[in-house]
């Protein structure tokens, strides 16, 4: 399990790093491409971009295709035109995910299945704020030490009486987008209560993944606290299959 995580932490790691070193792209029609600095853009008219070896290139808008501004940067660029991507814009943005969780305890047979909701806003082409809901499916799981052995009829038995519980983690989430087109890496945070039998735990998740347009595709580490009799809290590997809209 602790590849496993820390697989995870070094995807994270990667894509944060892409991140941070993201740069303007400029896509040319005779299948040219530009990567730098935009430092002048006229709507309409030509854009400027300076190259990382300080190289300064002025094209006409008519030889341009489309555009990705890097908008991890601190300068700004006045305006973008129309043939620029534009998969993700100011405005509402909703993602709906199937996911499956397996348990990383001690215990047997201990995995859940979700569909979660998260409906936010898009603050800009790289960072979603909102919050959702994931109705989920749960099954006590066995722990290891439950087992005893009857002499009698030489065979091992469990002493628990395993129960299904609807769980609702409720929680606030936070999508960062590596890039503004139609496949782009992602991380996804969330953080909230997890709410089962009247009983409300801690619950955070954190992965990362890859966007196909409207398709995402992603894993992650998750995090369920229960407060119930037999369990605290839980630790799970969690795939997950969404869609926007």
């Amino acid at each position: 399990m602790r590849k496993i995580l820390l697989a995870i932490v070094l995807l994270c790691a990667s894509v944060w790093t892409g991140l941070i070193h993201a740069a303007d792209v400029v896509y040319l029609l005779n299948g040219s491409i530009i990567r730098g600095t935009i430092i002048e853009m006229n709507k309409g008219r030509d854009i400027k971009i300076e190259t990382a070896d300080g190289s300064i290139f002025v094209y006409q808008m008519s030889e341009v295709d489309h555009i990705d501004v890097d908008h991890n940067s601190m300068r700004t660029v006045d305006d973008e035109p129309q043939s620029a991507s534009n998969y993700l814009k100011r405005g509402f943005r909703g993602i709906a995910d199937v996911g499956l969780h397996i348990g990383m305890d001690n215990v047997e047979d201990n995995y859940m299945f979700s569909a979660a909701f998260t409906a936010g806003y898009q603050l800009s082409r790289m960072v979603m704020v909102g919050g959702g809901v994931a109705p989920t499916l749960w099954r006590e799981p066995v722990p290891l030490d439950c087992y005893w052995y009857d002499e009698d009829y030489h065979h091992f038995h469990r002493d628990i009486d395993r129960k299904n519980h609807f769980v609702l983690p409720i929680y606030a989430a936070v999508r960062l987008d590596f890039v503004n087109h139609k496949i782009s890496p992602f991380v996804d945070l969330r953080v909230g209560c997890n709410v089962i039998d009247s009983h409300c735990g801690i619950y955070a998740y954190m992965g990362a993944g890859i966007r196909i347009k409207r398709v995402s595709l992603s894993t992650g580490w998750s995090y369920h606290g229960y407060n119930t009799d037999w369990y605290n809290d839980m630790s799970y590997i969690s795939l997950r299959a969404g869609f926007e809209f």
